[in-house]
């Protein structure tokens, strides 16, 4: 997966916390 910002728009935050963790 790609971090772009336009790909962000495609980003949950449920998958945002996930990579976080």
């Amino acid at each position: 997966m790609q971090l772009n910002p336009s790909d962000n728009k495609s980003i949950t935050g449920s998958e945002l916390a996930l990579l976080a963790s």
